[in-house]
């Protein structure tokens, strides 16, 4: 298939939502990670909640620091897995809301308002930096959508999904 009969079929915006995640994704893990030469603070401390494994702290909740440690374990602790493991956590809370768009919106005005919310502060100046507030970008909209598919569906798995994406975001 050429490119050219790719772009111009239906769904366009679907498309380009896809190609904007992608690149998104890639773009805000690559350039931070060769900016930053040195560990920011918030990651540094999230770090290191998450090597000691408490159940939290005065501070912030486990689960950030149970994510990143994990995370970074898996490549040696390298600068860029720290950005790639927060623009995975926006990516999936981005097709959440698309999702969750989906449910009242036809498949252009989701990608629309979906797009609309990288305009939020949180959204784009946050994110590249892993801290405790990213895990809330992955399951706030995930729990959001499997309460409203539980509660048009009423089927038991949507309920059971709500309840474990609402007990990470509460750690």
């Amino acid at each position: 298939m050429r490119i050219s009969t790719w772009w111009n079929e239906k769904c366009f915006m679907q498309k380009f939502f896809i190609l904007f995640l992608i690149c998104s994704g890639i773009s805000w893990t690559i350039v931070p990670s060769v900016y930053h030469s040195t560990l920011h603070f918030d990651p540094a401390e999230t770090l290191m909640w998450g090597s000691t494994f408490n159940l939290g702290n005065a501070k912030h909740p486990p689960m950030s620091g149970y994510m990143l440690f994990n995370f970074c374990k898996l490549f040696g602790f390298q600068n860029f897995a720290i950005f790639l493991l927060s623009q995975i956590c926006v990516t999936i809370g981005f097709i959440y809301i698309y999702k969750l768009g989906r449910c009242f919106f036809d498949k252009d005005k989701s990608v629309i308002a979906t797009l609309l919310i990288t305009f939020y502060f949180f959204y784009n100046y946050e994110t590249p930096k892993f801290n405790a507030n990213i895990p809330h970008l992955l399951f706030m909209p995930m729990m959001t959508y499997y309460f409203y598919r539980g509660c048009v569906a009423n089927k038991w798995h949507h309920w059971l999904l709500a309840a474990a994406a609402a007990a990470c975001a509460c750690l």
